[in-house]
């Protein structure tokens, strides 16, 4: 009998903070607004990833992968290792991805 009434006095009081633990339609909007910026940054931010490689002339040039992205990104991510100087694209391929395969953008440039 006496365990029947702690556990009454007990119910009251988990109802009675039961609401701090509950999010408002506030705060539910902020962490899905938090959430779709974060997902856009790393849309945006895309990744352009680069290998050195040697050319067929003998010099350094860099076969740049933005699968994750677009060609902009691959674009960006040239002008990042070249810079002001410029650089000549080798070979080029812009294949977004399809039902069955997978997309394959690249570039392979050569810094002058």
């Amino acid at each position: 009998n006496k365990q029947i009434k702690k556990d009454k006095l007990r119910l009251p009081i988990i109802k009675s903070v039961s609401y701090l633990f509950k999010p408002t339609e506030e705060v539910k909007m902020l962490k899905i607004r938090s959430i779709l910026v974060t997902a856009s940054i790393v849309l945006a931010s895309g990744c352009a990833t680069s290998t050195p490689i040697t050319t067929e002339n003998g010099k350094t040039g860099h076969n740049i992968n933005c699968a994750g992205g677009s060609m902009s990104h691959c674009y960006q991510k040239a002008g990042e290792l070249c810079g002001s100087n410029g650089y000549t694209i080798l070979d080029k391929n812009n294949r977004p991805s399809g039902l069955f395969t997978s997309a394959d953008m690249r570039l392979v440039i050569e810094c002058k």
